[in-house]
């Protein structure tokens, strides 16, 4: 299955501009993994993944939708990183600090 995400390129720059860009590829493969095997045709999803930041640990999370393109294959799945306004405010959520690194 092919998985099309229609703004990678807002997504990537907003994961940088909140300090995240290591993190794309991370969350980008676990969102196909969600679409493969989960997601039906019009479905909003968020997708986490823990990493690390300033030797604390974090959630970092990010919202995608799929979308029905008409006269797509059906082997194809597009997908779109939701954002509206300031990503730091709405797309990226850093949990509270749970455990100090050490």
């Amino acid at each position: 299955m092919h998985i099309h995400m229609i703004n990678k390129n807002q997504f990537e720059s907003d994961l940088e501009a909140a300090g995240f860009s290591r993190q794309a590829d991370d969350i980008i493969g676990k969102m196909k993994e969600y679409v493969t095997e989960y997601a039906a045709s019009s479905e909003r999803f968020l997708i986490e993944i823990q990493t690390v930041m300033n030797e604390y640990k974090a959630v970092v999370c990010a919202m995608f939708s799929t979308m029905e393109i008409a006269g797509a294959n059906k082997d194809e799945k597009h997908v779109e990183f939701f954002f509206k306004g300031s990503f730091q405010q709405h797309f990226v959520v850093i949990s509270t600090v749970k455990d100090r690194l050490g």
